[in-house]
């Protein structure tokens, strides 16, 4: 079974948080991960979440001025995530 996602990666641990409660008021299911260095050695957490809900969560975002850093797409194959890059 394969589930695609999306992880965002963030400049600071505050704007990753206030993804996160802007996606959760929204009633955007996400959760809060530590990013893999070889995808982002920001701060260092990240949101992932459904790529359905992509588009959804970056109007969210922009309409309360929450800055992402990266978007990363991952499909999760045998209960793990494998990453690649897209901006």
């Amino acid at each position: 079974m394969k589930d695609r996602a999306v992880l965002y990666t963030f400049e600071s641990v505050h704007q990753a948080i206030k993804g996160e409660d802007v996606l959760r008021a929204a009633g955007i299911a996400c959760e809060m991960i530590p990013v893999p260095r070889e995808i982002s050695l920001s701060c260092g957490q990240g949101l992932r979440l459904a790529a359905a809900d992509a588009e959804k969560s970056e109007a969210a975002w922009r309409q309360a001025a929450v800055s992402w850093q990266k978007k990363v797409h991952a499909c999760r194959v045998d209960g793990r995530y494998r990453y690649g890059v897209e901006n």
